[in-house]
């Protein structure tokens, strides 16, 4: 692991949820809207900082780091390493597959009951397994689906694209949009 230095971060003022905290991890309820990371001063890990109560450990970072992201308009959980032992132990978690992700998403339609879908994104290998929860009637789109999405491969947008793909765009995504009409867009 390279060495970080210790660059003061911007503080960025944002209520955020934090659901569990130790020494060598936190996990926040991420709004959408917000970047995790990255280089602009809107971001989860800026709003960390002085929120967070620094680690014990002797090899404690300076702030907490993503382990991973979500997109910006997506809102959920997201874990960040307080330590470094902690950041190379998950992300080799992440990288042997030994972490399930789970996302909930509403789509326009009445989608299948579950399925696979095995679809290449970027001519790269793509795998998304999904469940419907609940139907929900629409007078403009005809019903909405909410449905349980668990990512087999990381490819960005990955799960935006497969539902797209079915003919079930979610709800708010205006990028895969295009001219279809959306709640949101």
């Amino acid at each position: 692991l390279p060495k970080r230095q210790a660059i003061k971060k911007p503080k960025f003022d944002l209520d955020l949820p934090i659901v569990f905290e130790d020494d060598w991890l936190i996990i926040v309820d991420k709004p959408g809207g917000i970047a995790v990371n990255g280089n602009r001063n809107k971001t989860i890990e800026n709003a960390l900082v002085g929120k967070f109560k620094r680690s014990k450990e002797p090899d404690a970072l300076p702030t907490p780091i993503a382990v991973h992201r979500l997109d910006v308009p997506t809102k959920g959980l997201v874990m960040f390493a307080k330590t470094k032992k902690a950041l190379v132990h998950i992300n080799k978690a992440f990288q042997a597959g030994k972490v399930d992700k789970v996302y909930y998403a509403v789509v326009h339609g009445k989608l299948p009951e579950s399925g696979k879908i095995n679809a290449p994104i970027d001519g790269k290998k793509s795998i998304t397994h999904f469940e419907r929860l609940r139907i929900s009637p629409s007078r403009a789109f005809g019903a909405f689906s909410l449905v349980k999405l668990k990512p087999v491969t990381g490819r960005t947008h990955r799960l935006r694209i497969h539902m797209n793909d079915l003919g079930h765009l979610i709800i708010g995504d205006k990028l895969y949009a295009k001219r279809k009409k959306t709640i949101l867009g």
